[in-house]
């Protein structure tokens, strides 16, 4: 494996940021460490980090479907994880690095759960366990040593936190007020926990919304939320969308922001109209870097197609899977950024 550091060249634009004073810097000269050249796989799944670990999930492989990676080196130390109907196998897979320095992979159809102890030289340890799952659920994570959060766009409210004696609490609320009879095509959404500040990010993925939360002793509570209300209307029981703009959908947190994979529309231009399926041409080249209450401070032009990112909320790193033509994993710092 080449480890190389590219400097993206370019200039830094200047805009106004809708809705508040701030200026937007716009940049497209931040370096950034490319760590491994060999994400071998069709398509990339899931990628998350930890201090120590990158760990990127190919959805295609049926036998270690798991690469766990140094997160200095990018050299991969073990694969992980089976496809399959045996008792230590996984059919539909959740995954997810949350209370450190474990990482929780759990089949959403039986409720088996792992939680992975990895081990300095790649070294993995499996404990298992059954969670009480119902088919709402879809997708979980561990906030701390005694609950368990379960995510859904079908419940009254979208969050479900289960201590370790089964008690349920429900929390949070849907951008529409009221249940909705198509829930689950406009409720999906892409949530992501930061175990440092014990925040949850929740972020509609078919229109403009996400929300803030702050955990703590087992509750949960709102923070701050974004979202027009006029992109979106009930008509009867139908939530009805009246935007064609998505919601962020591909984002994490790091130690001091929110950063978000995006088109940048100015740079790049509007998607092309033929574009079908899985055409690269899709994705976005641009990370836009929020502070922590959803403010944006600053767009970073990468130039390449941005599929999977990950943040490190100990840190100021940003991890990501891009198109170079092929996969490959790179790190960017954003300590003077923002």
């Amino acid at each position: 494996m080449r480890k190389e550091v590219y400097y993206l060249i370019g200039c830094m634009l200047l805009l106004s940021c809708s809705g508040n004073n701030r200026v937007v810097e716009r940049i497209s000269d931040v370096p950034f460490t490319v760590l491994n050249e060999e994400i071998l796989t069709s398509i990339p799944g899931a990628l998350m980090c930890s201090n120590d670990f990158v760990v990127w999930q190919d959805p295609r492989e049926m036998e270690g479907f798991l690469h766990i990676l140094d997160a200095e080196s990018g050299q991969e130390l073990a694969r992980w994880g089976n496809i399959g109907e045996g008792p230590e196998e996984f059919t539909a897979v959740s995954i997810s690095f949350s209370y450190p320095p474990f990482l929780d992979v759990i089949d959403l159809n039986n409720g088996n759960m792992a939680k992975l102890h990895i081990s300095e030289t790649g070294e993995v340890e499996a404990n298992w366990s059954k969670l009480g799952l119902n088919e709402e659920s879809l997708s979980v994570l561990t906030l701390d040593d005694s609950h368990i959060l379960h995510v859904s766009p079908l419940g009254e409210k979208p969050f479900r936190l289960v201590d370790n004696n089964n008690n349920v609490s429900s929390y949070g609320t849907f951008p529409a007020e009221g249940g909705v009879s198509n829930a689950f095509e406009v409720y999906q959404a892409a949530v992501t926990y930061g175990a440092r500040e014990h925040t949850l990010l929740y972020s509609m993925m078919s229109f403009p919304y996400w929300a803030m939360y702050d955990y703590k002793d087992g509750e949960l509570n709102l923070l701050w939320e974004q979202g027009d209300a006029q992109n979106w209307r009930k008509v009867g029981n139908e939530l009805q969308i009246e935007t064609s703009e998505r919601g962020k959908s591909t984002l994490c947190l790091t130690k001091k922001h929110i950063v978000v994979a995006q088109r940048d529309v100015e740079t790049e231009g509007e998607p092309p109209t033929d574009a079908r399926g899985r055409d690269m041409r899709l994705l976005p080249h641009s990370l836009f870097v929020y502070d922590k209450k959803g403010i944006l401070s600053t767009i970073i032009n990468l130039g390449l197609p941005i599929i999977r990112i990950a943040g490190n909320d100990d840190a100021s790193l940003v991890y990501a899977i891009v198109a170079d033509p092929d996969f490959k994993l790179i790190k960017i710092d954003l300590a003077n950024i923002g």
